[in-house]
């Protein structure tokens, strides 16, 4: 982490990573430390990435696995992330891989058997939202709906999972 940057100045942080490759930024127990310190302060944080990459190690350290495996599709999103924005399906080229949350977790997208793509945490006085993907980023152009025909991103389902992390993002409990 840019260790220059203060991250209490900022509302939400993105850490996105899908492949395991030389340049690929690894993170270290001092890093995880200062991600947990900014969400249980109160900041919204964005996981995002694949199985295989240096990312799970964040994820993991929040109680998360991501996992490599198959998904049975279309995906869908929970009813509290479309009242965000997002759109309620959206099928995508290839689905291999999916979350193990922990029990307190809220999903956010699953798979036609209700197996987790993203889940929200609350973590302190903070949330995180853990989104797994393949290692070509094949959720990540789900989630921005990209234009076959401009190539301009139209992302609601991305604007909406950073909408939940917002302290009016909060997604309706379960009874």
């Amino acid at each position: 982490l840019d260790t220059s940057v203060k991250m209490k100045d900022f509302g939400v942080i993105v850490c996105v990573q899908w492949e395991k490759r030389g340049h690929a930024a690894s993170y270290s127990e001092e890093d995880i430390d200062k991600l947990k310190t900014f969400v249980q302060n109160g900041g919204g944080l964005l996981i995002a990435g694949s199985p295989e990459s240096p990312i799970s190690k964040v994820a993991q350290a929040f109680g998360v696995e991501m996992k490599s495996g198959g998904l049975s599709q279309p995906l869908h999103c929970a009813e509290w992330l479309c009242n965000l924005g997002a759109l309620p399906q959206v099928s995508i080229k290839s689905a291999g891989s999916y979350l193990i949350p922990p029990k307190e977790a809220v999903v956010a997208i699953a798979d036609s058997r209700d197996v987790p793509v993203a889940c929200l945490v609350q973590y302190g006085a903070g949330k995180i939202m853990f989104f797994c993907d393949d290692d070509k980023g094949s959720y990540w152009d789900f989630c921005a709906q990209r234009d076959s025909q401009l190539r301009v991103p139209n992302m609601p389902t991305t604007v909406a999972l950073i909408k939940s992390l917002l302290p009016e993002g909060k997604p309706k409990q379960r009874s």
